[in-house]
């Protein structure tokens, strides 16, 4: 099974250039479909099984849909969850996008940090779970170890997220430690900022019973971050 996962950084195309957060703002409020061209032609280049993506406009997954109707099935949460920011999280979502049927799902939710969702999914016997963690190390700090213990005795589990660790893998020892999963980026490749990356913030994370080839760091920038991109089997 062919897995992707991103931070889409809502199909904007900034590419995590300075100047662009000041100049290219006008993204983030109004659509352009034609932004969304480079994401759709990496996805239509690696033809991934199940896409698991993090910062996607609500109103982008049609449109992904309509240029890729192969990906019937797909499931969205709000990013944020429940709370002050749920409004936000209408537009804001975490996205599973598979090929293959989506036997379960369901969603979990931080105790801590305004990106409380985790969506998890179930694919051909896979437990499938997309995060986005905190900007603020104490936050993220407490989201960590929850992810641990919410996983403790997991299995058959990949584990994608922006971990957003600017202080480096130390921040993810609370998650190593009980040694139940291994970091597929067994290279340290960088993945943000996309135009040169110099900070590892992108994770994919499975279980011991999982079985990794051809992980990839991908060249294409569409987003702020670079895409990941591997095949699992059990």
């Amino acid at each position: 099974m062919k897995v992707f996962f991103a931070n889409c950084g809502y199909l904007t195309g900034l590419t995590g250039r300075t100047d662009e957060y000041v100049f290219l703002l006008w993204r983030y409020l109004f659509e352009d479909s034609q932004i969304s061209r480079p994401f759709i032609d990496t996805l239509k280049a690696e033809d991934p099984d199940v896409c698991l993506l993090v910062e996607m406009k609500h109103s982008k997954i049609m449109d992904i849909y309509d240029a890729l109707p192969e990906y019937q099935h797909i499931v969205t949460v709000e990013k944020y969850g429940k709370g002050t920011l749920s409004k936000l999280g209408k537009r804001n979502v975490h996205a599973v996008l598979s090929k293959r049927p989506i036997e379960n799902t369901r969603t979990l939710l931080f105790k801590d940090g305004n990106k409380k969702s985790i969506l998890s999914v179930v694919i051909e016997g896979v437990d499938f779970h997309v995060c986005h963690l905190s900007l603020r190390a104490k936050t993220r700090r407490l989201q960590i170890q929850q992810l641990a213990e919410v996983l403790f005795s997991a299995k058959s589990t990949i584990v994608a997220g922006d971990f957003n660790v600017f202080g480096g893998d130390s921040e993810l020892e609370d998650f190593e430690k009980k040694g139940i999963f291994y970091n597929l980026n067994t290279k340290n490749q960088n993945t943000f900022p996309a135009y040169n990356p110099t900070k590892k913030l992108d994770y994919i994370y499975a279980t011991r019973d999982i079985k990794e080839s051809d992980f990839r760091i991908l060249p294409e920038v569409f987003s702020d971050h670079r895409a990941l991109c591997c095949t699992i089997s059990k």
